[in-house]
């Protein structure tokens, strides 16, 4: 009623009014829209982005004499327009804005189903067949490739599925069906692993839909269409032949592989793969096959076996009645693809066919080389005329004519139609050619090597997709340059996840080479670039990285980034790595938290490494024996883990001064280390701690040649703390001066626990020429959460305590050190108490503690010891019980604790009153104090988790 009231009363102002409303309902919306598109249209190609924009101009000039004609209607323009053309004309702006509404409609309506046939096309372009086939509907042998047979031909009935020999696998391929989503079956080549596959799904899932992808690539878009696949409420299998095209970089990730899981409707989804094939995978080290090795460990895996089994071949002989048993003994797969004879053809064409034969090797060692999809014509030829030339056969000539022969004679079939090389043509696309499946794994057991040229030769054919693949093979045959120009290769693409992925790649080569200041920079740009799984993993590698050379801060970023992954074992380790940086900050509660609740996680790597993580945790309390059981129950399955584990061990039999204990097993660590590139964290630990061991038995020389060593190690920290040890030596050796620029420059190290300990030992040297400057470091060291540089400054700074006169502050400090859970600590400890004791005249008090020390048996704390009760006892005018430690004090090893005691045991005999002043001024001045801060540093490396 009011808009007809309105209409009446005005009605050139209402039909402006429509007008102008028609115009913002249709054209403004759609305007903003096209040129303000979302972040992430994957579907819409640019051609179709331009038609848009096209439609989008179409509107606004539409819209403009729709304004024009509503704007002249109204009583703003009221003496341009004459009034008995004000209605006219605004019923015109309202016709031509209903007009543009229903252009509106119907140019959204051709864009919708443009739009859909674009996504239509899609689809078909990365499956089989679109809508997915039923799967009792699907011939195996023409859609899913799988070989057919003379034999099984000639059995087969008109119009009738050829005859399929029941496998003894089959029933539990049955049963793991019923229960399990992801099942591989795994065999030789030869052994009919496809074939058996398909008759499981055929037999299980008659009814259901089969995708079937064709590649990995594929297979990952597919399950990143927008808008997504409604795959309704009914179970769809999806059919993985050759499980190896589907892994690697740009492919199945976890995350991907949970996501397809996860999506609404039922999934199962049944793969192949050689067992060569899968062993290669589970054996290979690094990070770049991780992504490989947790997605098979999802699948329940059933092996075929090579041969028939009893049972197996008395159906193969009622299902082939008229072969003879003999032929049927053998697998059925190597009897269906001719397998021996194959081997045999390829053998001899070097003499029968040369350019056959050199098509034959190109086109194997395409394939082995990591580039999965068929090699096109013109990189099969020009990679065969050098295979031809390798042949050393002048009188054949590798022309057009010889290679179409020799083409001809490599796709000749043997036996019903199996050739050693087929033909993978498509549609307006140019031929390309695979060869069999059992040749590649032929000649990979063999171990016929690929000539090096031919590397560079396949990278000239390769796209970037490709070269991840090559850098990834590289990799594993340790070819890293290579694999470096490759991946630097794939950095040229224009993909930002190929980018990230190659870059990520790039920085676990440099990583492994020990070129950290270049993985870092790798390991940023995969993270920048970058998206999900790729770039965690790449942030916690960098963590692992900041973490050892002591950026705390750093590290801690890049692990928060990690654990907020939505893949569980990233998020797991991130978090792990989490607690050690948080360990190496003293923030011990959290620290302990984290590494608990990795033992709950149920992942048995982190598991291990937690349990690591955590006895560190209790060793630096002091509960060696809560440590020692936790270290003892890792599972020595996990080597890293177990190798880190048995440092662990051998420090705590270090901090017991049991020291033959801790060098063997350190020394096992270095050899087990030997054999296994993987534990070199490990080693390093074990070498720096071993290097303690021999400093406690006197070995200085072995001592020093370790922390030489070390000194030139690239991992990041190890240097540097390897130079502060060889500064302790020659503090030992009397020579503070050399030692002084060595501590100077650990104090600037990154990690704290390298600067701490400078600090400590630093202050030692300082304690006579600049007592001030002494005490400033060495309380900053005992403020700085470091155990191992705790004791060492709590020593030092009792020695400059004593002797500025400060007893009763040095009391304090050897009593807190005397509860030491570290044997040596505690008992050094001891004895500057006892010194101290006897000072404050606690005669009996001092001869009890430094008693107790004697009996630790320490090589030279227990001589310490001697020597500073022959000075008590003697001060007693016990000189017989003095002279008899002083005599065992002369025998050490020791050169200085031999000659005090030599100079003390002489003026007790020829000068008692000289004696007794020398002897108060031994133990005043602590004469002895620069064997005090000798106390060996048994230091323990972090304990860290594997890269």
């Amino acid at each position: 009623m009011a808009i007809t009231s309105l209409l009446s009363e005005n009605p050139a102002k209402t039909l402006t009014l429509i007008a102008i409303l028609l115009i913002l309902f249709t054209t403004i919306p759609h305007i903003w829209a096209t040129f303000s598109p979302p972040p992430h249209t994957p579907n819409k190609n640019s051609k179709w982005e331009d038609r848009r924009r096209t439609l989008a101009y179409a509107r606004l000039l539409w819209a403009i004499p729709i304004a024009i004609v509503a704007l002249l209607s109204s009583n703003i323009f009221t003496n341009i327009t004459p009034e008995r053309w004000k209605i006219p004309v605004s019923i015109f702006g309202v016709f031509l804005g209903l007009t543009l509404v229903f252009l509106d409609y119907f140019l959204k309506r051709a864009d919708d189903r443009r739009n859909d046939e674009i996504w239509l096309q899609r689809i078909r372009s990365l499956v089989f067949q679109w809508p997915a086939p039923k799967t009792q509907d699907i011939d195996p042998y023409k859609a899913l490739n799988i070989i057919n047979s003379k034999v099984a031909a000639k059995y087969t009935k008109p119009g009738k599925r050829p005859l399929y020999v029941t496998r003894d696998i089959d029933s539990q391929i049955d049963a793991i069906s019923k229960t399990h989503d992801l099942i591989l079956i795994t065999g030789n080549s030869k052994s009919g692993k496809s074939r058996t596959a398909f008759e499981a799904i055929y037999r299980l899932f008659p009814a259901q839909s089969l995708l079937v992808p064709v590649d990995g690539k594929a297979l990952a878009e597919i399950f990143r269409l927008e808008p997504p696949i409604n795959w309704g409420t009914d179970l769809t299998v999806i059919w993985l032949d050759d499980l190896q095209r589907f892994l690697g970089p740009g492919s199945m990730t976890p995350s991907l592989l949970n996501q397809i899981l996860q999506t609404e409707g039922r999934f199962k989804i049944f793969s192949t793969l050689t067992s060569q094939r899968h062993s290669s995978y589970l054996d290979s080290k690094g990070d770049i096959e991780k992504d490989s090795q947790l997605i098979l460990k999802h699948f329940q895996q059933i092996n075929l076996a090579s041969t028939l089994s009893p049972e197996e071949t008395q159906r193969a002989c009622i299902a082939y009645p008229e072969e003879p048993p003999d032929r049927l003994t053998q697998s059925l797969g190597e009897h269906l693809v001719a397998a021996t004879e194959l081997a045999r053809r390829l053998a001899t064409g070097v003499e029968v066919n040369p350019p056959g034969h050199a098509i034959m090797r190109a086109a194997i060692d395409w394939h082995r080389s990591g580039i999965l999809r068929p090699i096109p014509e013109p990189a099969l030829s020009m990679l065969a005329a050098q295979y031809l030339a390798l042949s050393n056969l002048p009188h054949v000539d590798f022309t057009p004519a010889a290679f179409e022969a020799g083409l001809a004679w490599a796709r000749e079939p043997v036996g019903h139609h199996v050739a050693m090389l087929a033909a993978t043509n498509k549609p307006n696309q140019a031929r390309s050619f695979a060869a069999i499946d059992f040749l590649v794994e032929n000649t990979e057991k063999l171990g016929i090597p690929i000539p090096e040229h031919f590397w560079e030769h396949i990278l000239t054919f390769a796209s970037h997709a490709d070269a991840l693949s090559l850098g990834r093979i590289a990799r594993r045959r340790q070819d890293h340059k290579f694999a470096r120009s490759t991946l630097e290769f794939a950095l040229t693409s224009s993909d930002a996840e190929t980018i990230s992925t190659a870059a990520f790649m790039l920085g676990a080569i440099l990583q492994s080479e020990k070129d950290y200041s270049a993985a870092e920079q790798r390991y940023r740009q995969a993270a920048a670039v970058g998206r999900g799984d790729t770039a965690d993993q790449a942030m916690v590698n960098l963590g692992t990285i900041l973490l050892k050379r002591g950026d705390l801060a750093g590290a801690k970023h890049a692990f928060e980034q990690g654990a907020c992954s939505a893949r569980p074992d990233i998020q797991r380790k991130a978090t792990a790595n989490l607690g050690l940086t948080h360990l190496k900050q003293g923030n011990t509660a959290d620290a302990e938290r984290i590494f608990v609740e990795g033992i709950n996680s149920g992942d048995s790597e982190i598991i291990a490494h937690s349990k690591v993580n955590l006895a560190r945790v209790f060793m630096d309390k002091g509960q060696l024996h809560e440590a020692e059981r936790i270290l003892l129950d890792i599972d020595p399955a996990h080597h890293e883990a177990a190798a880190m584990g048995a440092v662990g061990l051998g420090t705590i039999n270090l901090f017991r001064s049991e020291l033959e204990k801790a060098e063997t097993i350190f020394r096992e660590v270095l050899k087990s280390a030997q054999s296994n590139a993987n534990l070199s964290d490990a080693a390093i630990m074990a070498e720096s701690n071993l290097g303690g061991v021999l400093l406690n038995l006197d070995r200085i020389d072995e001592a020093e040649e370790i922390y030489n060593r070390l000194s030139f190690s690239n991992e990041p920290g190890v240097s540097e703390m390897a130079k502060v040890h060889l500064g302790v030596i020659l503090v030992r050796n009397d020579r503070p001066t050399d030692a002084e620029p060595l501590f100077q420059a650990g104090i600037k190290a990154s990690d704290p626990s390298t600067s701490a300990l400078a600090k400590a030992n630093l202050g030692s040297i300082y304690k006579k020429a600049d007592p001030r400057e002494a005490e400033r470091l060495l309380r900053e060291a005992l403020q700085s959460n470091q155990p191992d540089a705790i004791d060492i400054a709590n020593q030092n700074l009792r020695t400059l305590l004593i002797q500025q006169d400060r007893l009763a502050e040095a009391i304090q400090l050897a009593e807190k050190a005397s509860l030491s859970f570290q044997t040596t600590t505690a008992t050094d400890a001891k004895i500057d108490l006892g010194i101290l004791r006897s000072i404050m005249g606690d005669a009996s008090g001092a001869e009890t503690l430094l008693r107790d020390a004697v009996n630790s048996r320490l090589p030279y704390t227990s001589t310490r010891a001697e020597v500073n009760l022959g000075a008590v006892l003697a001060k007693q005018g016990r000189t017989q019980e003095a002279t008899r430690h002083f005599r065992n004090a002369i025998k050490s090893g020791d050169p200085h604790l031999r000659s005090d005691a030599l100079a003390l045991l002489a003026n007790m005999r020829f000068n008692p009153s000289l004696a007794a002043r020398r002897l108060r001024k031994f133990q005043r001045t602590l004469e002895s104090a620069r064997q005090w801060r000798r106390i060996i540093n048994s230091q323990r490396s972090s304990l860290k988790t594997g890269d």
